[in-house]
């Protein structure tokens, strides 16, 4: 019977607005709905964790709070995957959603594919913080996603894994991490392949999955 780890990493960051060029349009489009299903996988993934607790809010004005932000977190955004196979068919792959409020940078040639926008004209996230006040907004933008290995790996390992995939965040969405907005990734491995590869190798394909995926969710969002 195989065992299914799930390790889940979370921190804390704002965005103000990304915005790309695409054709879907309206609330219930394809990247709406397929945001709602990482939620709710999300959700499930984190109760089997067992590592995460649910709290009631004290202040009713928070229930309002969540609710706001966990809609408008889903509208326009967009869902990613990538996937790398080593040569012994162990495999990396990552899902994220990605409604980010800050620039998408392709970290392989640098360039600036969705961010704040005006008149046509997208701006670096990086520049506006540093030269002005963003706007707080809230829990209204954010970027979930998952990490999958069939590797036999550690609880450990596995975390390593969700911190990777925060590196590959980091390489893309410029700034993230910052106060107000949360970013999420799990990792989880099905325990399939005694691999001889080490977790670092295992690691610089996490980075490299997350950054590609995210980028992916970019071009096939609204």
């Amino acid at each position: 019977m195989k065992k299914l780890l799930i390790i889940g990493l979370a921190t804390v960051g704002l965005f103000w607005g990304c915005s790309s060029e695409g054709t879907e349009s309206g609330i219930i489009s394809h990247t709406f709905v397929s945001t709602v299903g990482v939620f709710f996988g999300a959700l499930v993934s984190a109760l089997l964790s067992q590592e995460f607790k649910i709290r009631t809010p004290k202040e009713t004005k928070r229930y309002v709070q969540s609710l706001s932000g966990g809609i408008l977190m889903g509208y326009s955004a967009g869902l990613g995957f990538s996937s790398y196979t080593f040569d012994d068919g162990t495999s990396i792959s990552c899902l994220v959603a990605v409604n980010a409020l800050g620039s998408i940078v392709d970290p392989e040639n640098g360039k600036i594919i969705a961010g704040p926008k005006k008149n046509g004209k997208i701006y670096d996230s990086l520049d506006l913080y540093i030269n002005g006040k963003p706007e707080k907004r809230g829990f209204q933008n954010t970027t979930i996603g998952a990490i999958f290995t069939n590797s036999k790996i550690s609880k450990v390992d596995c975390k390593r894994l969700a911190v990777a995939a925060h590196d590959g965040l980091a390489l893309s969405v410029r700034p993230s991490h910052t106060s107000n907005d949360g970013d999420l990734f799990f990792a989880a491995t099905t325990n399939e392949i005694e691999s001889k590869l080490s977790i670092d190798q295992l690691f610089a394909a996490t980075i490299k999955v997350t950054y590609q995926a995210i980028i992916n969710a970019i071009k096939t969002s609204d």
